[in-house]
């Protein structure tokens, strides 16, 4: 059985390995991630998964990150975070920066289901709407997004000097 619950700072490992499968199976995979659009996201990756994870286990009023449990074995999670706009009607964001599944246990509901814990975090909370960012090919993610019933909202571009 599958649980939804609280990251833990005794999850920093699990989550590390986590974060390191979606980093490959996004970025590193040129059907979601062009080698054009992979050269404007280049990162220190050695400190990168690091830093995701503090912020990942270091939960506080506005970060939230929920983890799937199977057998004491971590296979996904989410994490969002609050962000405050300024001169905007709905001033309050709850912003989804990571979502992840592992292979093996996708199209089973456990996404949606930590989807869901996010989304009623983020109403006890106040959050006026939810945004997100997808890569631009990353349609298989898109398609799931609009069926939770959000729209495309800005195009950022970008070039490499």
């Amino acid at each position: 059985m599958v649980l939804i619950r609280r990251a833990k700072k005794s999850d920093k490992r699990q989550l590390l390995g986590l974060s390191r499968e979606f980093h490959n199976s996004t970025r590193l995979n040129r059907r979601i991630v062009s080698a054009k659009l992979f050269q404007l996201l280049a990162r220190d990756f050695k400190h990168y998964h690091k830093e995701k994870i503090a912020k990942y286990t270091n939960a506080d009023e506005d970060n939230a990150t929920f983890v799937a449990e199977e057998n004491g074995k971590l296979i996904g999670f989410i994490y969002g975070r609050i962000e405050e706009a300024q001169k905007k009607k709905l001033k309050r964001i709850g912003y989804v920066a990571d979502w992840f599944v592992l292979e093996g246990f996708r199209h089973k509901g456990i996404g949606r289901r930590l989807w869901a814990q996010l989304i009623i975090w983020f109403k006890l909370k106040k959050c006026d709407c939810i945004e997100l960012k997808v890569y631009p090919d990353n349609e298989p993610s898109k398609k799931i997004y609009r069926k939770l019933g959000l729209i495309e909202k800005d195009i950022i571009m970008g070039k490499k000097l």
